[in-house]
């Protein structure tokens, strides 16, 4: 958002904010027509539920497809609420996001190997297959473009994009219902796999944006082990390394390390709970971590790239993960302000909701242009190789 003007911004956070946002979006008709924002609303703050199907959360043994929000409570808010015309009908496009360990598991699924071990994994292909869902891997070929162990086997990557494109044809109702690569298939995945390639040479944001999380959650776990303060302690400590050396503010990621801190939230303790002093590849774990959440949070950005006024583009997660798909409802999203293929999410809770920790505010607010900043100065290699040595030497002491 650091490319929108102070118009388009005060806008948002008004819109974003407001106990009214139908009345906020509708009085502001010229900001409206200048910019074309798209606003979704979740939270029942609308006054009129936008009429579309949308598919079940579907679940079995070990796999399950997560919304991100409440879609069921979808309300919009575009340029079509000036208009009385029906004579353009908003369409929702729902789209499934297979997380890593699904793509990475679809040759073996396809070429039929150990398939008895895969019965839960089988049930959630043929749910896709038979409802015909949109399906995508963003999650995949951007952690497998970008992480540190990414693409180290070609093959094996280009295998498992080749059987995702077998998968997204057989989903999209594509008449051949091969279950074997044909030639599409081959031409699809080149792209795609140059695409992973180009990704992993040229993309610094989508790099930088993991790469931050990475540190905050380093930083996380160095105050969690570090002294016996309490949880709103630790957490303005987190604050202030955002605010003073990270240079960004994570609503939802404050949040939930409130919640880790405070040690009363089991879903937040059994995603956070792998990393201890006493485990293995510990900073593999934390990226792996960064990684998820960064899907999680990503995905309102992909949704308004994918958005404009004709169709509103709905992702959801499907994943074996259930410490993933759980975070997903521990800070539900209400609102998402998309402008510009960006997004600003407004979620339940925050630290100024927390009676603990509203005494917090201040050090946000006033902190936002430093925060700006730093941001476009640090170096987050040297920051993370400083905090992961310092993370290192203090379970050294456990």
């Amino acid at each position: 958002m650091d490319n929108w003007d102070k118009q388009i911004c005060n806008f948002a956070s008004m819109v974003i904010n407001s106990k009214n946002p139908v009345d906020t979006y509708r009085s502001n008709r010229d900001i409206v027509i200048k910019y074309k924002p798209i606003v979704l609303l979740f939270d029942g703050k609308q006054s009129v539920i936008t009429n579309n199907m949308f598919y079940k959360e579907c679940k079995n043994g070990t796999y399950q497809i997560k919304p991100i929000a409440n879609y069921q409570n979808l309300g919009v808010l575009n340029l079509g609420i000036f208009s009385s015309s029906d004579s353009q009908i908003l369409q929702i496009a729902s789209f499934v996001n297979l997380d890593s360990n699904i793509v990475s598991l679809l040759p073996k699924y396809f070429k039929k190997e150990n398939n008895q071990n895969f019965a839960d994994l089988a049930d959630l292909i043929e749910y896709i297959i038979n409802e015909k869902l949109n399906i995508s891997s963003i999650p995949y070929f951007l952690e497998d473009s970008l992480n540190s162990s990414g693409m180290k086997n070609d093959e094996k990557v280009y295998k498992s994009t080749l059987y995702y494109c077998v998968l997204r044809r057989l989903s999209g109702g594509i008449s051949t219902t091969d279950r074997f690569p044909i030639s599409n298939d081959y031409i699809d995945a080149d792209e795609i796999f140059r695409l992973m390639k180009s990704t992993r040479r040229n993309e610094i944001d989508f790099e930088k944006r993991a790469k931050t999380l990475y540190c905050f959650l380093l930083k996380m776990y160095i105050l969690k082990f570090s002294s016996k303060k309490n949880a709103p302690y630790k957490t303005e400590q987190l604050l202030d390394f955002c605010n003073n050396e990270l240079g960004i503010y994570l609503e939802s990621g404050l949040y939930i390390s409130f919640l880790y801190f405070e040690g009363k939230n089991n879903t937040v303790k059994n995603f956070f709970q792998k990393v201890t002093p006493s485990a293995k590849n510990i900073l593999k774990k934390i990226e792996g971590m960064s990684w998820d959440l960064f899907h999680i949070w990503n995905i309102p950005t992909e949704m308004a790239i994918c958005s404009n006024d004709d169709i509103i583009q709905l992702q959801s997660i499907a994943s074996g993960d259930k410490t993933l798909i759980d975070m997903i409802s521990v800070n539900p999203i209400e609102r998402i302000f998309m402008y510009n293929d960006e997004a600003i999410v407004k979620y339940r809770y925050s630290l100024v909701s927390l009676p603990e920790t509203k005494y917090l505010c201040e050090k946000i607010c006033l902190n936002r242009e430093k925060r700006l900043s730093i941001n476009k100065s640090v170096d987050l290699d040297v920051l993370s190789k400083s905090l992961e040595q310092a993370l290192l030497d203090l379970f050294k002491c456990y």
